[in-house]
C-alpha cells in the first residue's frame, strides 16, 4: 500500500517561528505557536514557562510500546480495531490528535491513514513523521476533518477508530502537558453521530469509538465492547 505524507508546501511557512492567530477558547489567548528547532516544528507557549515544548517523536513512543511485548490477542486496543496477525490490516484514525493510539497500532502491527483537521497540530504531525522511520511505511497522514474525507470516501479500509476527547477522568491530578495542549485547541470533528452514519453509507465494516467506561454511547447500541479499566471501546459492524 502507498503510503502519502502530507508535507507543507515550501514558502508556507517561516522558517524559524509559526504563531496561529487567533487559536483560543475563551479568554485569554493560549499562546500556542510551532518552532522550528533541530530539523523538526515543535510547540512552544509564548504565555508559559521558556522551558515548555511538545515534541513528538514516534520512533521512540513505538519502541516503547514494541518493548512492553503485548500480544495482539491480549491488548484491548487491538482487539477493539479487529487487529490480528496478518498483513496489510489498515485502520483510519479519523481523530489523530498526537498520535498516541495510531502509534500503539502500528507499534502492533497495523497500517494508519490518520486525519487530523487542526493545522497547527497537522503541521506537529507531518514533521514528526518525516524524523522517523515510519514514512511512507506504516503511517500516513493528512490535514482535513474526517467529516470531509467521508464525503469523498471511496477507499476499503478494514477499520474507523474514532477518539472523540472526553473530560478528564481523575479530577484530584492536574492534566498532563500534551492533553492539556489538546483541550485547549477545537479538535473535535463535529456530530459523531453523523461520522458514523457516513461510514455507514460508505461501507466501512468496521467502526471503533473510544469512550470513557462508564460514559453513554454517542451513536445507538453498539454490536459488541470491548473494556478496560476506564476507558472501553464501542464496536460497530456493519
Amino acid at each position: 500500500m502507498d503510503f502519502p505524507v502530507l508535507r507543507p508546501q515550501e514558502g508556507d511557512l517561516p522558517k524559524e517561528k509559526l504563531f496561529f492567530n487567533p487559536i483560543w477558547v475563551g479568554e485569554p489567548p493560549l499562546g500556542y505557536y510551532l518552532s522550528h528547532e533541530e530539523g523538526q516544528w515543535v510547540v512552544r507557549n509564548q504565555e508559559l514557562a521558556r522551558n515548555f515544548v511538545i515534541r513528538l517523536e514516534f520512533d521512540k513512543e513505538v519502541l516503547k510500546i514494541k518493548k512492553q511485548k503485548i500480544s495482539v490477542k491480549k491488548d484491548l486496543l487491538s482487539k477493539a480495531v479487529g487487529l490480528k496477525k496478518q498483513d496489510n490490516y489498515t485502520v483510519v484514525d479519523g481523530t489523530l490528535g498526537l498520535a498516541k493510539d495510531a502509534l500503539h497500532l502500528v507499534a502492533q502491527g497495523a497500517q494508519i491513514v490518520g486525519f487530523e483537521k487542526n493545522p497547527l497540530v497537522a503541521t506537529l504531525l507531518v514533521s514528526a513523521l518525516s524524523n522517523s522511520q515510519l514514512e511512507n511505511k506504516s503511517l500516513a497522514i493528512d490535514h482535513q476533518d474526517i467529516n470531509e474525507v467521508l464525503d469523498s470516501w471511496k477507499e476499503e479500509y478494514d477499520c474507523l477508530y474514532l477518539d472523540p476527547m472526553f473530560e478528564q477522568i481523575n479530577q484530584k491530578s492536574a492534566p498532563k502537558k500534551n492533553m492539556a495542549f489538546l483541550r485547549g485547541l477545537e479538535l473535535q470533528p463535529e456530530g459523531f453521530e453523523k461520522i458514523i452514519e457516513k461510514a455507514y453509507d460508505r461501507n466501512v465494516p468496521r467502526i471503533v469509538v473510544k469512550r470513557p467506561l462508564k460514559a453513554g454511547h454517542l451513536y445507538e447500541k453498539p454490536n459488541s465492547i470491548v473494556e478496560g479499566k476506564i476507558v472501553r471501546y464501542d464496536i460497530y459492524i456493519r
